[in-house]
């Protein structure tokens, strides 16, 4: 199945027809099959890990793993990763909680439960579940209104913090130190002596 095919197979499919591999936008193939997904990230280990999101109704769930598998194919494994890790902030809310166990629409309220417990530096996290709403009304799927939807694209969210770790000098995430930095250009040096 062409990449292109496998997208518009994802966007349509029910949860019973959805293909157990997709292809990750490098061309590797993603095993969706399970409750453990691993992402072909090289430096480091990737999973979505389903337990993380005790969504109980299969329909929800399936939407879930729709946009998911729709996203391991247009995103990096890190920017999938973080998405899924993020929209944890929505899925543990009690609206959210309350939706699930009636199986019910999301409502808006828990988007502004998510955005109530999170500091005014961490709001930004909610871009993530926006999206994903946004995707799921677009598509149809139950639990998702098109109104709310409409109303979550009006809402601004703004951005994650930029820089913070080259300003703190933090040692783990901040910049290179001289030294660092003497010692990465005379490593590339060599590299490109070698292949020469």
């Amino acid at each position: 199945m062409s990449r292109a095919a496998n997208k518009s197979h994802l966007s349509h499919s029910s949860d019973a027809s959805l293909s157990s591999v997709v292809i990750d936008r490098r061309g590797m193939p993603v095993d969706i099959s399970g409750e453990r997904w691993s992402l072909n990230e090289p430096t480091t280990k990737l999973t979505l890990d389903w337990a993380l999101h005790a969504i109980t109704d299969e329909e929800l769930r399936a939407s879930f793993k729709r946009y998911f598998a729709w996203l391991v194919t247009t995103q990096s494994p890190m920017s999938v990763f973080n998405s899924f890790s993020f929209v944890a902030v929505l899925t543990r809310t009690p609206a959210f909680k309350e939706a699930d166990e009636k199986c019910v629409e999301i409502p808006y309220l828990a988007f502004s439960e998510a955005r109530a417990s999170l500091s005014k530096e961490q709001q930004w996290q909610l871009h993530y579940s926006r999206q994903l709403y946004r995707w799921c009304a677009a598509q149809g799927h139950s639990h998702f209104s098109t109104e709310v939807a409409d109303k979550l694209g009006d809402i601004v969210i703004g951005g994650n913090a930029k820089g913070q770790a080259v300003r703190s000098k933090d040692p783990t995430k901040g910049p290179l130190d001289a030294q660092e930095v003497a010692s990465l250009t005379s490593a590339l040096r060599s590299a490109r002596v070698k292949c020469s």
